[in-house]
């Protein structure tokens, strides 16, 4: 029964295209029929226990598995742009979507592991593509309009972007591949070294890029329930950029310039809201050294 129904779902599939606004899959004709018919009637009489003998239970896991995950690895393959945030948003929802509903689903499923690999290997293709961030001596950004600057301003932006879209797919990818892609390939390469340097530049519009990046960032990473004061190991590094930040910032106030001492708030609250609350309070005690506490 299965291998029957799978071709006639991969010619109603033929013209499905995930990555465009449409029909949502679950008011698709097929994914009704198909849950339907392995619902049991009321009147069938059917104990739990009969149920969970009836092969039919898990037809509509098992299509999703066999066909609409090869559909999806296919199109990952053809069209999908990883920069695209609606396509991603699309991929991931769906994704998670069929993960949590289709009990047949598990990790070590080869169609999983297949559109998995695609996903991972179109992300790579991205960022040697398109993320390069040059870092320009401080005379190229004298001004706000000149060619250095802007060009920075659009890499910083696009490596930015692609590192958001990267992390929509935590608990879809492995833990390990998404360090590796965000955090190794895009975080730590790309962006640390871009706000060290716009930071150098001009300290409020380095640490507003820092929101950006923080706001990108799984939960998990950010809100650990249970911690040591520093922050997650794969934000070890923007934890100290924050904190060299902070001395940057600290000359600053030191100098009779009240933006800094500002900034030495902000940066304290940044620091926080990555769980790093030991560097946050070393700012505190090191520099804030009036007690002022504005958090």
């Amino acid at each position: 029964m299965p291998k029957m129904i799978e071709i006639f779902l991969r010619l109603d599939l033929l013209l499905w295209n995930p990555l465009s606004e449409g029909v949502e899959v679950e008011r698709q004709a097929w994914y009704t029929q198909l849950a339907m018919y392995a619902a049991p009637p009321p009147a069938s009489g059917l104990t739990i226990e009969q149920f969970a003998l009836d092969p039919d239970k898990h037809l509509l896991s098992h299509a999703v598995e066999k066909v609409v995950l090869v559909k999806l690895k296919e199109v990952v393959i053809a069209y999908w742009d990883p920069l695209s945030h609606s396509q991603t948003v699309r991929l991931v929802n769906l994704a998670r979507h069929f993960c949590t509903t289709c009990p047949t689903l598990r990790p070590s499923s080869k169609q999983l592991k297949d559109l998995c690999a695609a996903v991972t290997h179109k992300i790579r293709q991205a960022i040697d593509k398109d993320v390069f961030i040059p870092i320009f001596t401080n005379t190229a950004f004298e001004s706000r309009t000149s060619a250095g600057s802007l060009f920075f301003q659009r890499q910083f932006w696009v490596a930015w972007k692609l590192l958001s879209q990267v992390l929509m797919w935590h608990k879809v990818l492995n833990e390990s591949t998404i360090a590796e892609l965000g955090v190794k390939g895009i975080l730590n390469l790309y962006l640390i070294p871009a706000l060290n340097k716009a930071a150098d530049i001009s300290l409020t519009d380095g640490l507003e890029k820092v929101k950006y990046v923080i706001q990108a960032m799984p939960r998990e990473w950010t809100k650990r329930e249970i911690g040591d004061g520093s922050a997650h190991l794969y934000l070890s590094k923007l934890e100290h950029f924050l904190a060299t930040t902070a001395q940057k910032s600290a000359d600053i106030a030191y100098a009779n310039d009240p933006k800094g001492s500002s900034s030495l708030h902000e940066i304290r609250r940044l620091l926080q809201s990555i769980g790093a609350t030991r560097a946050a309070e070393v700012i505190l005690h090191k520099y804030l050294n009036n007690g002022d506490d504005s958090t």
